[in-house]
């Protein structure tokens, strides 16, 4: 799925899922381009995003510092 298709089913930006690949929250994203990088998130890994909550914590419990990327 696209950055634009994550941000709907998160409700939040399209910026924020840009920063949250730059983070590292999701896992196995793919990008293609060299000039304009263009993502693809695995649907599985939005869901897994959307099961935590609260967008910041990783399978293992540790915490991202994402606090300040939750803006919509």
């Amino acid at each position: 799925m696209t950055p634009k298709q994550a941000a709907a089913t998160l409700n939040v930006s399209d910026q924020t899922i840009y920063n949250w690949i730059a983070a590292g929250i999701f896992q196995d994203v793919t990008s293609r381009g060299v000039f304009k990088k263009r993502y693809t998130i695995p649907a599985s890994e939005v869901e897994r995003v959307r099961a935590l909550g609260s967008y910041g914590r990783t399978e293992d419990g540790a915490e991202h510092s994402t606090a300040h990327y939750a803006t919509a």
